[in-house]
């Protein structure tokens, strides 16, 4: 709390306008809470042995990966290897996932919220995904 606290008087401070104040405080708190979140999974893992600790990513982010259609069938041990090499991250509004021409290095999935894809084409086509 307190560094968005100081991000917000130091906003202010600045004059930055105030709807971008908004969804700056509101992302940096969206972020903290995932990290401690993230802090906290991994503070309980280092106690684990490695069995119980694939265990437990199974349980969490196997429940996520399956919200995704291609994972529904997946049985759990190839599902425990892929969750073994799954990251959680956070986007805030605006955020851009890949730069118009970047290589792909993994897959991304959406667990909520709102994404703009950008086709890079002759014809700049948009459209936006619920999720």
């Amino acid at each position: 709390r307190k560094t968005v606290h100081a991000a917000v008087k130091f906003l202010q401070q600045h004059s930055v306008p105030s709807g971008l104040q908004h969804r700056i405080r509101d992302t940096m708190q969206q972020i903290l809470q995932h990290e401690h979140a993230q802090q906290t999974l991994r503070s309980i893992g280092e106690h684990l042995s490695v069995s119980v600790r694939d265990e437990l990513t199974l349980a969490m982010m196997g429940r996520t990966l399956r919200k995704a259609g291609f994972f529904r069938l997946v049985g759990d041990i190839p599902m425990a290897r892929v969750c073994r090499v799954c990251t959680s991250s956070f986007h805030g509004p605006g955020d851009m996932l890949f730069l118009p021409g970047e290589e792909a290095l993994g897959a991304r999935f959406i667990v909520r919220g709102t994404v703009k894809v950008a086709v890079m084409h002759r014809s700049a086509a948009r459209q936006t995904e619920q999720f």
